[in-house]
């Protein structure tokens, strides 16, 4: 959100931009001259900041608290260590604790999921727990991301995941990914 200050000179653009030019001109030169024309435009802006104090929208707390989860996530994402990518993830979805932001929470839960079927396997008690917390966290949402999709003969298995850990995927689902391992420009960040 804007701080009130600026609003107040965004009101003031829109208004004066539905003016003719001659109008808009005549505006400007009023203001660089802060003339007597000018004041009670200065008293607008004084007035809208002071009745619109700035105010943060629901769920900036949590959003802000789950910012250096997010970012550790996608770090260690990135340099290959999954099971830390899983953990932070999941501190990620645990920070986004309101109402207003349960989408952006579902949106966490599976990649934690994700990441903990690369680090542990799918049959891995976190991976099934995550993987039952991100299929309810999304079961309300108008969209729903495709969680356990694939038939049980489809799946990657255990030994497809440990695969793609080590960059020798051998399943269809996870040689998909493997490009990932090779493509990465940094290892380290």
């Amino acid at each position: 959100m804007l701080r009130s200050e600026i609003q107040a000179e965004l009101e003031i653009a829109f208004t004066t931009a539905e003016l003719s030019q001659e109008a808009i001109l005549e505006s400007i030169d009023s203001f660089l001259a802060q003339d007597d024309d000018w004041q009670p435009t200065e008293e607008y802006l004084r007035e809208y900041a002071e009745e619109h104090p700035q105010q943060s929208p629901p769920g900036a707390k949590q959003l802000t608290s789950a910012a250096p989860y997010e970012v550790a996530a996608w770090r260690e994402a990135w340099r290959g260590n999954y099971d830390e990518a899983s953990s932070a993830a999941q501190r990620a979805a645990a920070a986004l604790n309101h109402p207003t932001m349960n989408p952006y929470r579902a949106w966490w839960l599976p990649l934690a999921a994700s990441w903990s079927v690369i680090a542990d396997g799918p049959e891995a008690g976190r991976t099934v727990a995550l993987s039952r917390e991100a299929d309810l966290a999304t079961r309300r949402l108008p969209w729903r991301p495709p969680l356990n999709a694939l038939s049980d003969d489809r799946r990657p298995s255990r030994d497809d995941a440990l695969a793609l850990r080590a960059g020798k995927a051998t399943h269809p689902k996870a040689r998909s990914l493997s490009w990932l391992r090779r493509s990465r420009p940094y290892t380290r960040m």
